[in-house]
Parts: structure tokens; sequence; C-alpha cells
């Protein structure tokens, strides 16, 4: 380093930053002292490396470097009741303080905010991770600058760009699902779903189920259930024509319509839920505890810092050519709406 900065005629410190591609640093300087090391044979020794990135985080961190989470849903008082958003940056913002990262939430619907804006502002901060949080259905975008960033969404509803990104494994949680029904002797087990939410998974949960069913004798296999419109009497018809002893689903409304229509749950039919809030996980209306899979939403954030400090270390800024997947296995929950069927 001390060679490296006595050739470029800079101090060690712009060596460093160099090095590491930071923006801090004009990009003529950070190619010069680039070039300058290729060519005099410098290498990256991989403990040392090790060593500083592990003194960055518990040491310069909490003083100069911070993430962000971009939320861009429209209605944010909305977004703050929702579970299954908030325990995911929950547990993100977790990690990020236990590893002294500062953390820093931005809402992309506040007025007067837009990409460029946001954009604007964490150049202005010097912020160079960022997580993205789930989108709607409808949006699929997000315009920011990423050139400068390093980043990671929360799931597969960000198509562009195409980011790493830190989830649950849902094709495992549903899998998990069906097992233990069929452990506990469900036979004619169905899936009800919504294309919506199988898109924003990209069809993940609705291909696990496919598979199982591929997999019986077809007088056994069950069509899944598409209730869009959540109508109860599609679903009565539904169930009186497939016959299914179980069901599982994301909809947690399901037990109070399948009972409305005339069925007791467990005894007639038992329930599985693919996505259980967390720990409060009764249905309000008929309090009931819920069985089903706990997909570890903070366990996921924790992941995605993981994640983007790795992207960050290793100096990858910009929409990934190959992005990352890391995927979190969910855990099973025993619950009223299932019972031993034999």
């Amino acid at each position: 380093m001390a060679r490296l900065a006595e050739e470029a005629g800079v101090s060690k410190a712009t060596v460093s930053l160099a090095l590491r591609d930071h923006p801090r640093i004009s990009s003529a300087t950070r190619r010069r002292v680039q070039a300058l090391a290729q060519k005099l044979g410098y290498r990256v020794a991989p403990a040392v490396s090790a060593w500083m990135a592990h003194r960055r985080c518990v040491q310069v961190a909490p003083q100069t470097e911070r993430l962000a989470f971009i939320n861009s849903w429209p209605n944010l008082e909305e977004w703050e009741r929702s579970p299954w958003l908030t325990r995911y940056r929950d547990g993100a913002k977790a990690r990020a303080e236990a590893l002294g990262y500062g953390f820093d939430e931005f809402w992309l619907r506040e007025p007067g905010m837009t990409p460029a804006r946001l954009s604007k502002v964490l150049r202005t901060r010097g912020i160079l991770g960022v997580l993205v949080g789930s989108l709607l259905n409808e949006q699929k975008e997000m315009r920011l600058d990423w050139s400068a960033l390093a980043a990671v969404a929360q799931s597969h509803s960000l198509q562009r760009p195409a980011l790493s990104r830190a989830l649950s494994d849902y094709a495992f949680n549903t899998q998990m699902a069906i097992s233990e029904l069929r452990r506990m002797g469900y036979v004619r087990i169905g899936y009800a779903f919504a294309p919506k939410l199988e898109e924003r998974t990209e069809c993940l949960h609705l291909a696990a189920y496919l598979e199982d069913q591929f997999r019986l004798p077809s007088a056994q296999r069950l069509a899944p259930f598409d209730w869009t419109d959540k109508s109860s009497e599609k679903l009565a018809r539904w169930l009186s024509r497939s016959r299914p002893d179980a069901v599982v689903s994301h909809d947690l409304e399901l037990v109070n319509v399948i009972r409305t229509v005339g069925y007791r749950v467990p005894r007639d039919i038992g329930v599985g839920a693919l996505n259980l809030p967390p720990t409060t996980s009764r249905n309000s209306s008929r309090r009931v505890r819920l069985a089903g899979v706990d997909q570890q939403l903070e366990r996921c954030g924790a992941v995605a810092v993981d994640l983007l400090i790795s992207h960050l270390h290793h100096h990858e800024m910009g929409p990934p050519v190959q992005p990352v997947i890391a995927l979190t296995r969910g855990r099973w929950i025993r619950g009223d709406t299932l019972r031993m069927a034999r």
C-alpha cells in the first residue's frame, strides 16, 4: 500500500479506497491506482482482506457505513400493519445494527420523493448498500441510479433490475407442509391459490404442489383451485367436486370460509397455512390457532444484510451479471386446524 501510494503520488488512505472502488475517490484516480496496482503485481491476500472486512464491520461501520431500506408501498400505514413485510425489515435492521451498520429507511412514495431524488440522497449520504422491500403486483421496476450501489431485493416482485435476493424457500416450505399433512394421514390434499401471489413468487409454491401431485396415482390427484375472487360459492363447489380431506393455502381466512359453507375444520377438512403470521397466529374472528409454515422472515432479513455486506466487501456494485439467491427454509408450526387423520 505504501509503495502504491508513493508511485501514484497519493496517500495510503486514497490507495485503500481506490482499490475498494469507493465512490469517495474520483473515477480517474481509482482507475489510475488500480492500473498501477495491476502493473506492480498487487494481489489481495485473502486472510488480510477478511480481517480488514471484519475491522470495518465492528469498528469503522458504526461511524461511517450505513445501509438503506427502500419501501415503495403506496400506503405506508398499510405496510406497517403487515407482519409479513415488517418482520423482514426488522430482521434486516437488527442484523445490520449488530454488525455495526446504521440502517436508514426511505419511503419512495413520500410526497416530493422520486427515484432520481432518492438516488441523489443516497449519494449525498454516502450510502452504498441498499435493501429493496417487496413491491406490489403492479410494480415490477425501480429506476434508481444503480451503478454505484450494491443492492439486494426482498422478493421476486422486483423484476427490473434483476438483483440478488434473500427470501424464504417457497418450494421447500410447500413440500414440507404437504409432507406434514401426509404424515398425519391426509391423502387428498388440495391447494387454494391466487395467481397474482404465484406471479410474485415465480410459481414456486404451485410448482412444488404440482410436483407432489404428479407422483400420486391419477385417482388421488387434485387440480389446484384458483380462488382469486374469494367466492364462498365457488369454494363450496370445488370442495364438493374434489373432496379434499385437507387444503393448503396462503389465505388465512380460508378456515372461516370453509366453515361458513358447512364443513368442520379439522374434523371434515384440515387446513395448513403456507405463511403464518408471527407468534399471534390466531385467526381473529374464530380464535383458532392455525397450523402451517413460519417463513422465518426475520431470518430472511438478516441473511439479506449478510448478502448485501458481502457484495459491498467484494465491490460488486450495480445490477449483477449473475444475481445470487439466498433461501431460508421455513419451520412447521402445529395448530388446531389439522389433526391426525388416522
